[in-house]
């Protein structure tokens, strides 16, 4: 997480904001109870991971949502009509070698049929948390987002 975002993240929280601004912060403490830094990945994902990851019952209710969506008869005017193609080709994908849920467009793509119901936005969570790598806010980088460089508080 970039300096900025650091302190963002301190003055958002009244609680993190009092321990920085402390005379003496405690930046192990401070650094713990911030938000870890989300980064995404490479991670391919076939029916079989959606089903290791989201269980049987609610793997199968996701792929045979995404599989319905494909086949259905959209409406003219539809959100999505102008993607189904793409979207019945990615789960042709999902068969065989995976669909890269660390990618912006599968992630995208995932959003949208959630929001129009297509898909049910905690499974969606799950699936695309697949990609997501979580890295802890050093000691040291809260150290530097609190003061500036001269020594002097910034936050």
């Amino acid at each position: 997480m970039a300096i900025e975002q650091i302190r963002a993240a301190i003055q958002a929280s009244p609680e993190v904001l009092a321990m920085a601004q402390a005379a003496v912060p405690d930046e192990v403490a401070i650094a713990a109870a911030l938000p870890p830094a989300i980064t995404l990945r490479e991670q391919f994902v076939t029916e079989r991971g959606v089903v290791a990851a989201l269980g049987l019952i609610a793997g199968e209710s996701f792929l045979a949502s995404l599989e319905a969506f494909a086949a259905a008869s959209l409406y003219p005017g539809h959100p999505l009509l102008a993607y189904q193609g793409g979207i019945a080709r990615q789960l042709q994908w999902l068969k065989r070698d995976g669909i890269d849920v660390g990618s912006d467009a599968a992630r995208a793509m995932l959003d949208a049929l959630t929001a129009v119901g297509t898909l049910n936005g905690a499974d969606v969570a799950v699936i695309k948390g697949l990609a997501e790598v979580a890295t802890p806010v050093e000691p040291m980088a809260v150290r530097r987002a609190i003061f500036n460089d001269d020594g002097s508080r910034a936050v």
